[in-house]
């Protein structure tokens, strides 16, 4: 009892003596503190804050300096439940510092009642706060402030909360009154009764009755502060799951976990962490959770709870057990013995996709390595696990990483004949040509001759695409070849020709032409169905459009599929009026307009001539007409030749 009380504990003034009836007294600062075979009985007026004045010693006093957790008893409940903290009993003796010596009542004797009407002082059962008034001079305050007398129903329903009566509770609370606060108390609401007895029903009932998570008692506790000081591990996944804040602080810098840690409440202390609880948040006194935690609590803030169960459920694909145990302080736990992997070490190795993916949500490093120095990649490598692969490259793992033997991932899948992952790690960067401690490479180690070729052809085609990216001329004709020009990626199907015309680098058009000049086929589709031209009418490129119009490219209508329905953004309201121009010999004409009408508000067909010479008399529903010929429609524009350049305009 005393290790739990937050009054005790490191206390430089601490003095104990003993009386003829065995009570041991412990005095701190100007308090007192009555102990019976470890039990706390009586804790005598606690002292005042300093903006408190000497005449309101009689009404409800601001909470005392807290040293270390709450009490026994939840905070914010008026009375202690049955064998718990015992008020001092009326006409009790007192001794020479004013405060009343008392005897130990017997535990069958049932606490006093909420705000029940006595004579005696009202016993401290948080230990936070230590009302200096009596219960009949308490009352219960209004969500609107404004405080009444004692009120019957209000009474109840704090009782029906802290009692777990949950057809009482639905029969008195309200939107009125399911805040209001217990004025004989520690001014707590409802919800700081029900979760400090965890009343599971009673809190759901109350939440969706309107009830605030973030109501703050004398102390400053919120309601998650009582259930997490109690062990309430559902009721604490409830407020966290209805929005309270894992990391509120009451007046002394307190953190839901600081009070979960010093009563040694594990499960809590992992549903905390689990939704974002910080363990580096120190008090008033600067401790953190982890200086004042129980010792059975500090496994689980240092990540090595139960940690050989954790890597055994990454290892073994369970994924329940591994979300029970899993927290941000031991995703990266290493193993105590072999090889000291971490759970997305063993995951990877093991095929776990799941696992992985659940890993990686929660925070897992991709680059954690073990005792050889491998990462997760590594292992999902040197097995042939496609899928775990692609994950972990996705999430930014090396694709050229090295263990302590010089070995990458590719070296790995290379020399256990893993074809579709050396293609997906070429496709990623992979270098074959990188060399390992004994000086070989990985196409070196490749086992058969057609690996060997694959490796290296498809390394010279991936260099080709990501030189023609950057627009890098000297690049792209070190890289290029005929038996490359075409070479299409193992994913994207872009060619060198596309990833040319995307490029954002000012020598887009010299590469391009370069690529036409040396037999890229200008025509070839990517995985979107969409050939170079329609990339670059996609991003505006009309340098490039006119290049590759010149080597012959053209596009069949599709009329189920708009070729750019996403280069024409909706625009809003406001947004005005936007144009986006095509050349009408592009043969995208049709394929745009049925883009526009889908995206834009208004689409409007032009023709910009370059003929100066006005038509004669042109009719008022018709485009211009070309020189020398009729008003032309949306269907005549389609690959004809005329008079002058035509140019598409979809307005919006």
């Amino acid at each position: 009892a005393l290790s739990n009380s937050r009054y005790l504990p490191q206390c430089e003034e601490e003095k104990t003596t003993k009386n003829g009836s065995g009570f041991a007294i412990y005095r701190k600062f100007s308090r007192t503190v009555f102990v019976v075979r470890g039990t706390v009985v009586k804790m005598a007026t606690s002292r005042r804050s300093s903006q408190q004045q000497p005449q309101q010693q009689h009404q409800s006093l601001s909470s005392p300096p807290r040293n270390t957790s709450l009490s026994l008893t939840p905070p914010g409940s008026p009375s202690a439940p049955v064998g718990a903290a015992i008020s001092a009993p009326a006409g009790a003796e007192q001794d020479s510092s004013g405060d009343p010596e008392v005897t130990p009542a017997s535990p069958d004797i049932p606490a006093p009642g909420l705000s029940a009407s006595s004579s005696t002082s009202s016993a401290s059962t948080d230990g936070g706060s230590n009302s200096g008034t009596s219960p009949d001079s308490g009352a219960i305050i209004s969500p609107l402030g404004g405080g009444c007398g004692t009120s019957g129903a209000f009474r109840e329903l704090f009782e029906a909360c802290r009692n777990g009566d949950v057809s009482r509770v639905k029969r008195l609370v309200d939107t009125v009154n399911v805040n209001a606060k217990d004025m004989a108390g520690r001014k707590s609401t409802p919800l700081h009764f029900a979760a400090g007895f965890g009343r599971k029903d009673v809190v759901e009932h109350l939440l969706q009755t309107g009830a605030n998570v973030h109501a703050r008692d004398d102390g400053g506790l919120i309601p998650l502060h009582n259930a997490c000081s109690f062990g309430h591990a559902e009721v604490v996944s409830l407020l966290l799951c209805q929005g309270a804040d894992p990391n509120a602080r009451d007046n002394w810098n307190y953190t839901p976990l600081h009070e979960a840690a010093i009563k040694g409440k594990i499960d809590v202390c992992i549903v905390l962490l689990q939704h974002g609880a910080d363990p580096s948040i120190r008090n008033t006194d600067g401790k953190s959770a982890l200086d004042l935690a129980d010792p059975s609590a500090k496994a689980v803030l240092t990540g090595e709870y139960k940690k050989d169960e954790l890597l055994e459920a990454a290892r073994s694909g369970n994924e329940e057990k591994l979300m029970a145990l899993l927290t941000p302080l031991n995703v990266n736990c290493h193993a105590s013995d072999g090889r000291k992997s971490t759970p997305l070490h063993l995951a990877a190795g093991y095929n776990r996709v799941r696992i992985v993916q659940l890993l990686l949500q929660h925070g897992a490093d991709v680059h954690a390595k073990d005792k050889g120095g491998l990462v997760p990649l590594h292992n999902a490598c040197s097995y042939g696990h496609y899928e775990v692969t692609e994950l972990l490259l996705k999430h930014g793992a090396c694709v050229n990483a090295m263990d302590l033997w010089q070995f990458t991932p590719l070296h790995e899948a290379a020399s256990k004949n893993r074809v579709e992952v050396c293609s997906l790690l070429l496709s990623h960067g992979a270098d074959p040509t990188l060399a390992n401690c004994h000086s070989k490479s990985a196409i070196d180690m490749a086992p058969a001759p057609e690996l060997k070729e694959r490796l290296t052809y498809e390394f010279k085609g991936h260099s080709l695409l990501q030189a023609a990216r950057e627009a890098d001329m000297a690049k792209v004709k070190k890289t290029l070849a005929l038996e490359i020009i075409n070479f299409k990626h193992p994913q994207s199907h872009e060619t060198a020709l596309h990833c040319a015309v995307a490029s954002p680098h000012p020598k887009r058009k010299q590469v391009t032409e370069l690529l036409l000049r040396k037999g890229a086929n200008v025509n070839e589709k990517n995985k979107d169905f969409m050939t170079a031209l329609h990339v670059a009418a996609e991003r505006a490129h009309n340098d490039i459009v006119e290049v590759l119009q010149k080597h012959g490219a053209k596009e069949p209508i599709d009329r189920s599929r708009p070729a750019l329905r996403s280069a024409l953004p909706t625009p809003e309201p406001d947004e005005g009026r936007r144009t986006l121009a095509l050349p009408l010999g592009s043969f995208l004409t049709h394929d745009a307009f049925l883009s526009a009408g889908r995206g834009w508000r208004r689409v409007e067909m032009r023709l910009k001539m370059s003929s100066e010479a006005p038509p004669e008399s042109p009719p008022s529903h018709h485009p211009e007409p070309r020189p020398g010929g009729s008003p032309c429609s949306p269907q005549d524009t389609r690959g004809r030749g005329g008079g002058g350049r035509g140019r598409f305009a979809a307005t919006g």
